[in-house]
């Protein structure tokens, strides 16, 4: 096993930024509706800077949502606006190192739907 797949397993394992915010400034609950995972994510935006402060996620995913969530909010920290409408569904599923099979392509890309949403 590379050491890419050693750290999707970690994020799955040791998911970071799990939990909500109390007072968030975007916020987004996203469904699978093939297989019934959800990623709720809450941002914090900075009104003056509009980057993120803070992001967390709660699921009752899978490993690959789980994971996918936590390294979507480690990698949206400091991000503006911006570049967070930039993030495209090729640039997550590259944090995975390889091919997904169609249906844990979905799971991956959960969370950034979730944050597509928070942002509309």
């Amino acid at each position: 096993m590379d050491i890419y797949r050693e750290e999707i397993l970690d994020h799955a394992k040791n998911p970071r930024n799990w939990g909500k915010l109390t007072h968030p400034t975007h916020r987004a609950k996203f469904p699978n509706p093939l297989c019934g995972d959800v990623v709720e994510l809450t941002l914090k935006v900075d009104e003056k800077t509009k980057e993120v402060e803070e992001a967390k996620f709660e699921t009752n995913g899978c490993v690959v949502s789980v994971a996918a969530s936590s390294l979507l909010t480690e990698n949206i920290k400091g991000k503006s606006l911006a570049e967070l409408n930039k993030i495209k569904d090729e640039e997550l599923l590259g944090w995975f190192g390889g091919d997904l099979t169609s249906s844990r392509r979905d799971c991956a890309l959960l969370p950034l739907r979730a944050l597509e949403q928070a942002l509309s």
